[in-house]
């Protein structure tokens, strides 16, 4: 049974508190197969939010090591740079606004074909106020789409304003939305900042659930395109073609691939002990990977090739971000994480991934399916 851990300081699910700091950032240690790791939920703070995005952007090439308390800026101003922006997902922001405003840009949003990324619940105590709330990568994409459309000032002012406190993220959007011009006849759009604590309230008391969930998986890479079939979550994961395993990144055999454990009982166990065949074959297959990646080899290979000679039991990490997102019609409408742990913690799924989706079940606190396995 693999097992789930908060190793980076984020509000819990049922917490009401504020996150605190991240000192644990880079503490990773590799986990055994199927091993989940909870990284909290947005919370709606510049610092943290853009420390959820350098830590996922580094778990791609394995660079944790090189994060300091500052570099999650510079982090987000290459990715931003470069067009990097799936990396923006793992980042949440959430507004208040008046429901006329927010009926304007929704058409805006359905229009553009960008309305699936966005998730909004009106305010029960103020109906016409509502909460709304995207990934990062969304409102950066909100502010180029003003820019080029022949929308109103108000609208770009808006851009700008959600931002207001996040200085670093507004210093993008004021980019990406260009020059507007004040008119007498002006009428802002009112926007307002949201706490945790608003949304826990929206979410426990009303039923309202507008918190991205994040988490960090390890795994085998047979497992890992089980999970990248989930295409309403956003993924990061460790990238075979920059990362040379050979090189200084090596942290030998033991560590880079797993034995399937969950076949252990089964006739064909023996094969995958000390004893067995298994490992011999990936020894040779390691041995093959270190000649062709070895600087001195004049016929050398990129990682991106070299990785050929691994096979789909290789050690990867990835991270998870994502909504819970229940339909109210019937489990087969759901999305994000309810639709994951409905499908992928079902007794017919994989012994593998079985692990992860009961983790990450726990961690949410969600139900699992009726046709999970009995423990």
């Amino acid at each position: 049974m693999g097992n789930y851990s908060a190793f980076m300081k984020f509000p819990g699910p049922d917490s009401k508190e504020e996150g605190g700091e991240s000192s644990a950032l880079t503490a990773l240690a590799l986990g055994s197969p199927g091993c989940t790791y909870y990284m909290g939920h947005n919370t709606n703070e510049e610092r943290l939010e853009l420390q959820r995005i350098e830590l996922a952007a580094r778990t791609c090439y394995k660079s944790e090591d090189k994060m300091t308390g500052d570099s999650s800026v510079k982090m987000f101003e290459m990715l931003e740079r470069r067009g990097h922006l799936a990396m923006l997902r793992f980042g949440e922001r959430t507004v208040k606004m008046q429901r006329g405003d927010w009926c304007n840009l929704e058409r805006i949003l359905t229009n553009t074909h960008q309305i699936q990324y966005w998730r909004w619940a009106w305010a029960p105590a103020a109906p016409e106020t509502v909460f709304v709330t995207a990934n990062l990568c969304s409102w950066l994409n909100l502010a180029l789409i003003v820019n080029k459309g022949a929308f109103s000032n108000a609208l770009r002012c808006f851009c700008i304003n959600a931002f207001e406190g996040w200085p670093h993220v507004q210093k993008v959007v004021r980019e990406r939305v260009g020059e507007y011009y004040m008119h007498e006849d002006y009428n802002p759009i009112y926007v307002k900042d949201v706490s945790v604590f608003d949304l826990v309230e929206l979410r426990d008391d009303h039923g309202y659930n507008l918190f991205r969930y994040c988490f960090r998986v390890v795994c085998d890479r047979g497992i890992s395109h089980e999970i990248v079939r989930h295409t309403t979550l956003s993924y990061a994961q460790e990238s075979t073609r920059w990362i040379n395993y050979g090189g200084k990144k090596d942290r030998g055999l033991a560590d880079l691939v797993f034995k399937p454990e969950h076949l252990e009982g089964h006739p064909a166990w023996n094969i995958f002990t000390d004893e067995g065949n298994f490992l011999q074959a990936m020894a040779e297959a390691y041995k093959a990977y270190q000649h062709w990646t070895n600087e001195d080899n004049p016929c050398r290979l990129v990682p991106g090739d070299a990785r050929n000679f691994f096979p789909h039991c290789l050690k990867t990490e990835l991270c998870i971000s994502g909504y819970i997102d229940k339909s109210p019609i019937g489990k087969e409408f759901n999305q994000g994480f309810s639709h994951f742990i409905d499908m992928r913690a079902a007794k017919d799924a994989h012994k593998g991934v079985q692990v992860i989706a009961r983790a990450m079940a726990e961690a949410l606190g969600y139900p699992l399916p009726d046709n999970a396995e009995e423990k």
